[in-house]
């Protein structure tokens, strides 16, 4: 009787080892490679124009966001795509771990539109950083518009 228990606790051993040995080597393959942060998102949407007078009124959207430190691709956000009055690309940015204001404001102008995005730390030692975009309107219809940011780690 004493070597059958023996036996089976060294069954049970050699089981277990086995079991641990196959699941190692199965978990990296399962559970893959550590994926970036996505890019989020300060938008809004709403009618906008194409016969754009300084008189109309501006238009704002804002949000709070907690914020790794790192690098981030910034960019302006606008669907169905416009017309850049200028230069209309993103940029990147270093910025600190913490909380920020994500304000974007519309701006309409003599027959195009100013679309400012700030990002306001909330440590008072930081900088706010500003993000420009002057575009038209050629057709009048529902647009969304803001700006978005891509974690580049």
């Amino acid at each position: 009787m004493r070597s059958f228990i023996k036996n089976l606790r060294s069954f049970i051993k050699n089981l277990l080892v086995s079991a641990m040995v196959a699941t190692t080597a199965i978990l990296p393959i399962t559970t893959g490679p550590a994926q970036a942060a996505p890019t989020t998102f300060n938008l809004r949407t709403q009618f906008l124009t194409n016969l754009v007078l300084p008189a109309m009124q501006a238009s704002h959207v804002e949000r709070r966001i907690e914020l790794a430190e790192g690098t981030y691709g910034w960019f302006p956000w606008v669907k169905p795509d416009v017309r850049a009055k200028e230069y209309c690309g993103g940029r990147e940015i270093k910025l600190g771990a913490g909380w920020y204001t994500w304000h974007d404001v519309l701006l309409p102008q003599s027959g195009y539109y100013i679309m400012d995005s700030w990002l306001i730390p909330d440590n008072e030692n930081w900088p706010a950083v500003l993000n420009r975009c002057d575009f038209f309107v050629d057709v009048a219809d529902n647009y969304r518009w803001g700006s978005g940011l891509d974690p580049h780690f």
